[in-house]
């Protein structure tokens, strides 16, 4: 089951006309109309039967083409065509007789995690195609690896990226951005960081490939190494 959150903006002289929303997944259509003012919508589209998306040595990573139409007296306004895959992660933290494990289970099969570290592969990100995501993650894959760590002293990389991975079947390990050093509490950067956060973990969760989002890079650690609890605005609790 997909379910689509739409928003749709409306010009004045569109306000008070029905458009109508069309979602198909795989071959499976849900049609909805807009009232009159109405600027958002839900849509749920039933896929019965779906193959899983799996990661690297567990089977395919299974993708399906998910198309989302706007139309007015049947005239289509405007389109977007996106894959997605259908499948469950999890981390295991429950202890057991040797202490409390960290496991990923997709699909609720543990997975022996294989993984690199990603930085930006230039210094600018603007030069980067999605020909040169793909060989750079092609040769992950070469080299047996199954899950890829962004590393918070990176950036939120390029859409092109994650679809590669989804194509690919590489698990994404995604830090938010802060790495070894401590950051303004206080507004205006909280606000910032709120909005930067929403913004990204909205863009990236349609990917199969995204497992776990993950606070930071050292900053824990450092700030017992480095004595930042004494300082103003260290209290972790």
């Amino acid at each position: 089951m997909v379910t689509a959150h739409i928003a749709v903006e409306r010009s004045p002289s569109g306000i008070d006309r029905r458009p109508a929303l069309a979602v198909s997944v795989g071959g499976y259509t849900t049609r909805a109309r807009l009232e009159p003012g109405v600027t958002e919508a839900t849509v749920v589209v039933a896929v019965p039967n779906v193959i899983r998306w799996q990661p690297r040595g567990h089977g395919d990573p299974q993708l399906y083409p998910v198309d989302v139409e706007l139309s007015a007296d049947g005239a289509a306004l405007d389109s977007r065509a996106m894959p997605i895959g259908f499948r469950t992660i999890s981390v295991d933290r429950d202890p057991d007789e040797l202490g409390s494990p960290f496991v990923f289970r997709v699909n609720g099969t543990p997975l022996f995690a294989k993984g690199v570290n990603w930085i930006p592969d230039s210094i600018h990100p603007g030069t980067m195609t999605a020909e040169r995501y793909r060989h750079r993650l092609g040769q992950a894959t070469e080299a047996n690896v199954n899950m890829v760590r962004v590393c918070g002293g990176g950036i939120y990389e390029d859409d092109a990226f994650y679809d590669a991975c989804d194509e690919l079947g590489l698990l994404v390990w995604q830090d938010f951005l802060f790495a070894c050093a401590a950051y303004p509490e206080d507004e205006p950067f909280r606000s910032e960081v709120v909005a930067e956060a929403a913004s990204n973990v909205t863009r990236l969760s349609s990917h199969p490939s995204l497992a776990i989002w993950c606070g930071n890079n050292e900053n824990l650690w450092m700030h017992g190494d480095k004595d930042w609890e004494s300082e103003p605005g260290g209290d972790l609790s």
